[in-house]
C-alpha cells in the first residue's frame, strides 16, 4: 500500500530527471538477461543441495500468476508473504533483505494479479479488492497441497496486511499464525490521521513551507479527480518526518534492488513502477471509498495475531493498529514494536523482523 506509494513517488521522480540515459541503459541491459531465480547459496558460493529456488506461473482464478519459491528444504514449513501497494512486488526485496528466513521456511512471494510479473492478469476495468482474496484462497489451498502441509503462516505487509486480515478471518483454520506488519485497520481515519500528525512534526520543526504545503493538500480522503497527485504529495512529506535517518538510510536502497533483481525481465522492470501508479488509483481508491474498517469487520480471529509496528510511521499511524489488537477476540495476539522505524521496518529492521519471525512457534 503505502510503502509502495513511496517508492512510486521516488521512482517517478528519479525517472523525470535522468530518464534519457539510465532507462536506455538499463533496459538494453535487461533485454539482454533472461528473468530468473537466483540459486540458494551456501557461506561458501556452493549450491545448496535438496533447496528449492523457483520462479514460476500459478493459474489462480482462470488467470496465470507468478511466485517464487525459496528454502533450503521442501520439508520447511511454508511462509507466504503478501507484499505492499496494491499492485507491489517485494520478491527481490524479501530475498535481499531476508535471506535468513530461507533456512527456516519456504518463503513464497506472490506477484498479485496486477503487479509486476502478474500485470498481465489484471482486469482494470473490474479489478476489485474481492478479487486479491478469492486468488489467496485458491493459492494457499495450491501451496499447502503441493507441499504436504496442513498450515502456513501469513505476513501480510501494508496493503498486504488488509489482504491478509480479510484471508485470515476466512480461513483461519489454514494458518499457524497471522502477522501483519504496518498494519492498516480504517482507510480513512489513518490517512486523516496521519495527515494531523505530520502536520504537527512540521509545526514542531518550524518548517512553513511544509505546514503551508499540508494545508494546501487537506486532510483525506481527496476527489478522484486529485487522488493520486494529493496522495503521493503527502506520503513523500510523511516519509520526511517519519522513521529515523538511521531508518531511513538503511531502506535507501530499496530502488535499486528492486530495479535490477534478476527476477525481472524488461517488461517485468517497467510494470514494475506502472503497476504502482495504476494500483494506487484502482485498488486503494475502492479501498478508501469502501470505508474498510477491521474494528467493525473482523472483532475476533480464530488464529494467533502479531502485528509488527513502527513507532514512527507516519503512512500509517500505529495508534490504530494498537486499539483493534486490544479489542480483538483472539487466542494469542500481540505487538512487536520498533521504536524507531517509520513505514518501511520490513527493510529498515529486516534483521530484527526476521529474527522475531524464525522463533516463532511452528508445530511440526
Amino acid at each position: 500500500m503505502a510503502g509502495h506509494a513511496v517508492m512510486l513517488r521516488r521512482t517517478l521522480r528519479w525517472l523525470a530527471g535522468i530518464i534519457g540515459v539510465i532507462m536506455l541503459v538499463a533496459t538494453l541491459y535487461a533485454v539482454s538477461l533472461r528473468a530468473h531465480a537466483p540459486p540458494l547459496l551456501d557461506s561458501a558460493g556452493r549450491k545448496i543441495i535438496g533447496g528449492i529456488a523457483t520462479l514460476e506461473p500459478v493459474t489462480l482464478n482462470g488467470t496465470q500468476q507468478w511466485i517464487s519459491v525459496r528454502g533450503r528444504s521442501a520439508s520447511l514449513p511454508v511462509l507466504l508473504y503478501l507484499s505492499g501497494g496494491p499492485c507491489g512486488s517485494e520478491m527481490a526485496w524479501m530475498r535481499h533483505y531476508h535471506a535468513a528466513l530461507e533456512r527456516h521456511y519456504l518463503v513464497v512471494n506472490w506477484d498479485q494479479r496486477c503487479a509486476a510479473k502478474s500485470y498481465g492478469a489484471a482486469d482494470w476495468e473490474r479489478l476489485a479488492p474481492s478479487d486479491f482474496v478469492a486468488d489467496a484462497g485458491i493459492l494457499i489451498d495450491t501451496l499447502l497441497t503441493r507441499y504436504s502441509q496442513r498450515k502456513l503462516l501469513l505476513v501480510g505487509n501494508s496493503w498486504g496486511s488488509m489482504l491478509g486480515l480479510r484471508v485470515a478471518a476466512r480461513w483461519p483454520q489454514k494458518l499457524h499464525a497471522y502477522v501483519g506488519a504496518t498494519q492498516q485497520v480504517s482507510v480513512q481515519e489513518t490517512d486523516s490521521l496521519g495527515w494531523a500528525l505530520t502536520r504537527a512534526a512540521a509545526l514542531r520543526g518550524a518548517r512553513a513551507q511544509d505546514v503551508e504545503a499540508l494545508d494546501e493538500l487537506g486532510p483525506p480522503p481527496y476527489s478522484r479527480e486529485h487522488f493520486l497527485r494529493r496522495y503521493l504529495s503527502l506520503i513523500n512529506l510523511q516519509n520526511r518526518y517519519g522513521g529515523t535517518p538511521r531508518a531511513n538510510a538503511a531502506a535507501s536502497g530499496q530502488l535499486r534492488v528492486a530495479l535490477t533483481a534478476p527476477e525481472y525481465g524488461a517488461m517485468d522492470r517497467l510494470h514494475w513502477v506502472w503497476s504502482l501508479k495504476r494500483g494506487w488509483e484502482t485498488v486503494y481508491w475502492q479501498l478508501a471509498q469502501e470505508r474498510l474498517d477491521f474494528e467493525r469487520e473482523i472483532p475476533a480471529l480464530d488464529v494467533p495475531v502479531y502485528l509488527l509496528l513502527g513507532r514512527r510511521d507516519l503512512v500509517v499511524p500505529p495508534d490504530l493498529a494498537e486499539r483493534w489488537l486490544a479489542r480483538l477476540k483472539a487466542p494469542r495476539k500481540e505487538i512487536i514494536w520498533f521504536e524507531g522505524a517509520g513505514h518501511t521496518l520490513m527493510v529498515s529492521e529486516a534483521a530484527a523482523v526476521g529474527a522475531f519471525l524464525i522463533a516463532l512457534p511452528i508445530p511440526p
